[in-house]
C-alpha cells in the first residue's frame, strides 16, 4: 500500500539524509507466495479503456524498471478478459473512494503480494473490489505503480524492517521470522518500498534484492 502526504513526505525525506547507492540486496518480503515462473507474469488492466495514458505510462514505467532484473518479466498488458491466464495481476485503474480518505487517508494503491491467497492486505476492504488484485489511483499512479508492483512480487515495506530508524517508522512492523525474511543488514532510505523515500523508482538495493528473491 503506497500513502501520500507532501508535509509528512518532506519531512521524511530530509530525516532519511543524503541518497546512497549500493548494489547488494537490503529489503524484506515474505516468500511463502512467490511467482513459479517469474520471467512471464501476466498482467492486465480491468479499465484501460477509461485511462488509456495512464495505462500506457504505467506498463512503460514498471517494464523499464523491473527490466533491470535478471529474471521478472511482465507479459500482456491488454485488457483482462476470460483468456487471462489465471494467476495474473489484474489492475483497476481507479480513484479512492470518499470514505476511503475520510477513514484511511490518501491511499494511491494496493496491491496484494504474490500470485495467490493475500497474505498481507486485502485491497477490497480499501476500495471495493472489480476483479482485481491491485488498485493505483489514476491521478496519483507515478510511484505508486513501481511500489505496488514491489508488493505483488512479494516484498514488503522497507521501513516495515525493525532495524528501520526510528524517523522512518509508521507502527508497522514485520520481524524476521517464519516466511517474513530479511536481505542485507541496511535499511535502504533509498527503496520505492518505504515511505522514507525521495524515489519513484526502483532502487540499486530494490534490484538486488528482486534478484535474490528470484534467483
Amino acid at each position: 500500500m503506497r500513502r501520500f502526504s507532501t508535509l509528512l513526505a518532506l519531512v521524511l525525506i530530509n530525516s532519511c539524509g543524503a541518497e546512497t547507492q549500493h548494489s547488494s540486496p537490503s529489503g524484506i518480503a515474505d516468500n511463502s507466495n512467490l511467482w513459479p515462473n517469474p520471467g512471464a507474469i501476466p498482467v492486465c488492466f480491468t479499465n484501460s479503456a477509461d485511462h488509456p495514458a495512464v495505462a500506457l505510462d504505467v506498463q512503460r514505467r514498471v517494464t523499464r524498471n523491473y527490466n533491470q532484473t535478471q529474471n521478472i518479466r511482465f507479459t500482456g498488458w491488454g485488457e483482462c478478459d476470460n483468456n487471462t491466464p489465471s494467476p495474473a495481476i489484474r489492475i483497476g485503474l481507479t480513484p479512492v473512494d470518499f470514505w476511503t480518505l475520510i477513514f484511511i487517508g490518501n491511499v494511491t494503491g494496493c496491491s496484494q503480494l504474490g500470485p495467490g491467497v493475500d497474505s498481507f492486505s486485502d485491497c477490497t476492504d480499501i476500495t471495493p473490489a472489480d476483479n482485481f488484485n491491485m488498485f493505483i489511483d489514476p491521478a496519483q499512479y507515478v510511484g505508486t505503480d513501481v511500489h505496488e508492483f514491489g508488493h505483488a512480487l512479494g516484498l514488503r515495506h522497507e521501513h516495515a524492517r525493525t532495524d528501520a530508524p526510528v524517523n522512518c517508522q509508521t507502527g508497522e512492523s514485520a520481524p524476521e521470522a517464519g516466511h517474513i525474511v530479511y536481505f542485507g543488514d541496511d535499511f535502504d532510505s533509498d527503496s520505492v518500498m518505504g515511505y522514507c523515500n525521495g524515489t519513484n523508482d526502483l532502487s540499486a538495493d530494490d534490484i538486488a534484492t528482486l534478484d535474490a528473491l528470484y534467483p
